[in-house]
This record gives structure tokens, sequence and C-alpha cells, in this order.
């Protein structure tokens, strides 16, 4: 059976990294303390290995779009017309959501400062609303649509809030533009 070319590019990656930081060959000078004490200096090195960045995020957004209609049309029972209704009516929401709460970080400043609430009261209110958006609700149907889009609007604005936030703190940490890009492009 044929490599795989993730596979490939992994142990490429790995050799890379080897040729890089050979532990073997970082060894320092003897150094003789005064009391007559031989100290050899030898160097740990530990790398770490990730990948992510906006494929990742990309990817989780599918994932989550997937499982939206799914949830909407196996578990809530709703139409696939209907499903696919409210799912475009939440791609408009977010829209909104995101220009909105661009809006909110700028209009409210906090004594701890203006971004890090944020962040903080997006995470808690992503992490009620979320679980919320998935629940089954044994309630008529227009009413569970009500309160669905409630809830999945909630969740939406948290997660938006959250995401303006980070967003704008980058600028204020970076101390150059390429940090700015790295930052952007890696969370």
């Amino acid at each position: 059976m044929a490599e795989h070319p993730i596979q490939g590019l992994m142990n490429v990656t790995m050799d890379k990294i080897r040729q890089m930081a050979d532990s073997n060959t970082i060894i320092g000078e003897p150094i003789t303390t005064p009391d007559g004490v031989t100290v050899i200096p030898v160097s740990r090195v530990s790398f770490g290995f990730g990948a992510g960045g906006m494929f990742t995020y990309g990817f989780q957004l599918m994932i989550t779009g997937y499982y939206l209609l799914y949830y909407m049309t196996d578990i809530a029972g709703f139409s696939t017309v209907l499903a696919a209704s409210l799912y475009s009516t939440i791609q408009i929401i977010k829209m909104v959501t995101m220009l909105f709460s661009g809006v909110i970080i700028d209009a409210i400043n906090f004594r701890s400062g203006k971004y890090r609430t944020w962040v903080l009261v997006s995470g808690i209110g992503l992490g009620l609303f979320f679980p919320l958006s998935f629940f089954y609700y044994p309630l008529p149907q227009s009413v569970y649509v009500v309160v669905f889009m409630i809830i999945y609007t909630l969740q939406t604005l948290f997660y938006n809030v959250g995401w303006t936030a980070m967003r704008a703190v980058i600028g204020k940490v970076a101390k150059n533009k390429a940090d700015v890009v790295a930052l952007n492009t890696s969370a």
C-alpha cells in the first residue's frame, strides 16, 4: 500500500526538526568551580509541533454546520425546507451579530480593560448557550423554532463577541506587523 501524503510530510518535517536540534551535539564546555568540581553543561531540547490555523477553524465551522443541519432535520424533526430556511437565516444572524459585537465592544469599556472582560463574558455565555442550542425541547414545532432561534442567536452573539475581542487584542499585544500576521493566521 502506498504511503499517505500526510505521512510523508510528517516524516520529512520530523527529519528536519531532528537535523535542527540534535540533543546529542548540544554539550557545553566543562566548567570547573573554585571548589574543584567540574560541571559539564548539557542542554535539553524540546520541540512541540502542531498544525491548525485557518484550516482547523474552517473545518470546525463545516462540522458545526453539518451537525446543525442534522440536528434540525433528524433530532428536532424540522422539515428539510424549514431547516434550510432556518440555516439561511442563521447565516444572516451570524453576519449581523458580528457587526453588532464590534459595536458592543467599542461602546462599553470596563475597569479591567476594553477586551479582557468580553473574552471572559463570551466564554461563559458560549458555554451556556452552545449546549442549549442542541438540546431537544418537547414543544410544539412553531414554539420550538422560536426557542431554537433565540438560543442560537444568543450563542452566536457570544461567540462573535469573543472572537471580535480576541482579534482586537491581537493589535494591542503585537509588537510589529509580522506579529499581527502570525497571531491572526495561527489563532
